[in-house]
């Protein structure tokens, strides 16, 4: 018996202990979700067999104790339908409220014109031939090459020896063979620049300009003996020709005074005359030392410009445009330099090309 009750006591106690772990189940679980389940009560009481989405206005129904936020928030909405004709003017769209203000605006059934279709129907159509660069040319175009503004009072220019005579001789010593019969027989390179300051300056009456004048000629050449020297055998003479390479440079620096005539306008004349220094060097390849020294004396230039302008616009604008050149010009003269004073006399003399650039 003693067997028999303690078991019956034990399977007693393990149905107790069964029962009270059902029952805080069964109760915590109903604690989990307390408001859905009075929110769903409420909703199947009043909808037991609809199964559509929930409507806001629906929730006009359900009190404020559900959710107090939720009513607030309903109250500010209002519900409007979209095919009432009493629509709000909030509603009424930002466009329509612009196209009602404006007191030019089109009719609905009109078709917009976009900004390139407007420009479009202000153009007229030119007939074949009429083009805007052909009125141009023919001067019945309002449009017009733009001014070049401002004065002209300086210019510049490079030249170039293109055929040019040079004698130059010792002043102090004999001398056995004269400069072209050392030099002549070679190419020499005959290259100047020269700025000029126009004070005054009249596309009608001329301008009037001091022009400083500098540049570098190049002379290369065989020495030569004074005599020539028979062979022992009299079969004739030895070459007066030596094996020492002469190199001689002079460097002409020119202050003159300058007049240009530019009533002609394409072709414009010009004349200048003034003092003249020449620095020159001689050097050869034997050890000996060469001589070098300045001699001074006068410069004298005739020639004409030949304005270039006209046959090249487009070049003749961004030379206007990049430097602010007004005029540029083809050069052609005859100048020439004589010395009087020093140990060499130097006289240069011939025709130069060149271009000259007005600003």
């Amino acid at each position: 018996e003693s067997t028999w009750g303690k078991a019956m006591i034990n399977w007693g106690f393990l149905g107790l202990i069964l029962i009270g772990w059902t029952s805080d189940s069964f109760a915590a679980e109903e604690s989990y979700q307390p408001y859905i389940d009075q929110v769903k009560a409420e909703w199947e009481f009043k909808n037991p067999k609809s199964s559509h989405t929930l409507d806001l206005r629906e929730l006009s129904d359900l009190p404020d104790s559900i959710d107090p936020y939720l009513q607030s928030e309903k109250r500010n909405l209002e519900f409007s339908s979209p095919h009432d004709p009493q629509k709000s003017q909030s509603e009424e769209s930002y466009i329509d409220q612009l196209r009602a203000s404006d007191p030019h605006r089109k009719e609905e059934n009109q078709p917009e014109m976009s900004y390139s279709e407007s420009l479009k129907a202000k153009l007229t159509v030119q007939p074949e031939g009429e083009g805007a660069i052909q009125a141009l040319t023919e001067g019945r175009s309002e449009l017009h090459p733009a001014e070049k503004k401002g004065s002209v009072h300086h210019a510049f220019g490079v030249r170039y020896g293109a055929a040019l005579t040079r004698n130059m001789a010792s002043a102090v010593e004999a001398q056995l063979r004269t400069f072209n019969e050392v030099y002549g027989g070679a190419y020499a390179p005959d290259l100047s620049l020269f700025y000029e300051f126009q004070p005054f300056h009249s596309e009608i009456f001329g301008n009037i300009g001091i022009m400083l004048l500098g540049g570098i000629g190049y002379y290369q050449g065989v020495g030569a003996f004074g005599y020539s020297i028979l062979k022992p055998n009299g079969s004739g003479a030895f070459s007066s020709l030596s094996n020492t390479k002469f190199r001689f440079f002079t460097a002409p620096m020119v202050a003159a005074a300058t007049y240009r005539f530019n009533l002609f306008r394409y072709l414009r004349p010009f004349v200048a005359v003034g003092p003249a220094a020449v620095v020159y060097m001689e050097k050869r390849d034997d050890g000996v030392s060469g001589n070098q020294g300045h001699s001074e004396g006068l410069y004298y230039a005739t020639g004409v410009s030949i304005l270039l302008d006209w046959m090249a616009p487009r070049s003749a604008w961004d030379l206007y445009t990049m430097l602010g050149v007004h005029h540029y010009y083809l050069t052609v003269e005859y100048s020439g330099l004589s010395t009087s004073t020093g140990d060499v006399h130097i006289n240069i003399s011939g025709l130069t090309a060149g271009f000259t650039f007005e600003f």
